[in-house]
């Protein structure tokens, strides 16, 4: 059984929860792009783009870097790695060692999630 972060792990599905953020996230697997690039298609303010990116990136997802006067938006690729083993252990049937669910309901863990389930199949 391999030891897994649970905050990590907590912080990563908290953070993809959203379909705006997998949306996003979808957006920077083909290429980093600049904040106003990507918030083009969103039918939301500059700052709720914002937001969503800063959830992003308190979740090790996204990385911003300055290029020029804009900040550009890269996926880390790296950082899904705690949630990735997380899955794998449940297929494999083990129970991950650090990662508890009992009693937790963190932030955001509720209405962004509910009846997402066409959305996150779409994503899929």
């Amino acid at each position: 059984m391999v030891n897994i972060k649970a905050e990590a792990v907590n912080d990563i599905f908290q953070a993809i929860a959203n379909k705006t953020r997998r949306s996003i996230l979808l957006r920077l697997a083909d290429s980093p792009c600049v904040v106003a690039e990507l918030a083009r298609p969103f039918e939301m303010s500059a700052p709720a783009i914002s937001r969503h990116l800063s959830v992003l990136q308190r979740a090790g997802l996204v990385a911003r870097s300055r290029s020029g006067k804009s900040q550009q938006i890269r996926i880390v690729r790296e950082s899904l790695d705690p949630a990735l083993r997380f899955v794998a252990e449940l297929e494999r049937g083990d129970v991950p060692e650090s990662v508890s669910t009992a009693g937790e309901r963190g932030a955001g863990a509720g209405p962004d999630f509910v009846g997402e389930d066409d959305e996150w199949t779409k994503l899929l």
